[in-house]
């Protein structure tokens, strides 16, 4: 039973350090279809100013020539839109992404600011007979950039090495 709940613990840890280590690509991806959609939605806009210049010409005055470039600019509208629909969807899903990580975030940062001094006092104690978990504290102590991230990795770290280390209880943020 001791060793199911480790390897569990081991793969809460792991799932919880990678969704930490997404911000950068989401915020990234967000961008990403943001700048697309708009410029998918500026050109869709040109299209259908350059479709009603076509339909201003006098049926007298076309040309074959205007009607197939009318024709043509339709068609490219409609797979423009297409493209923006589905663009969409890849963008609501990187925006969700987005905010279920800014809950995760402001969920493990509630609870690292309110026990971070006591995890790492019980971490101290263990660092004392723990060549692996003193290394991590000298490092973090030795860190300059300790920004929110990476203070909650260093908590979350902690917290999971102080659970595997007393190989009881359960490894699970708030």
């Amino acid at each position: 039973m001791k060793e199911k709940q480790a390897l569990k613990n081991s793969e809460n840890a792991q799932a919880l350090a990678l969704d930490l280590q997404q911000k950068e690509q989401i915020d990234a991806k967000v961008n990403h279809y943001k700048t697309m959609l708009k410029a998918y939605e500026d050109l869709a806009e040109v299209i259908s100013k350059k479709i009603l210049h076509y339909d201003s010409i006098e049926l007298s005055q076309k040309t074959l020539d205007d009607i197939y470039q009318k024709n043509k600019l339709i068609l490219e509208k409609l797979e423009i839109e297409n493209t923006i629909f589905n663009k969409k969807q890849f963008f609501e899903m990187w925006l969700k992404r987005s905010a279920d990580y800014e809950q995760k975030f402001s969920m493990i940062t509630k609870e690292c600011e309110e026990k971070f001094e006591e995890i790492e006092a019980e971490a101290k104690e263990l660092a004392l007979t723990n060549i692996k978990l003193k290394s991590y504290m000298e490092k973090y102590d030795k860190e300059e950039n300790k920004e929110q991230r990476i203070k909650n990795e260093y908590y979350l770290l902690l917290k999971y090495e102080i659970t595997k280390l007393k190989g009881k209880g359960k490894f699970e943020v708030a």
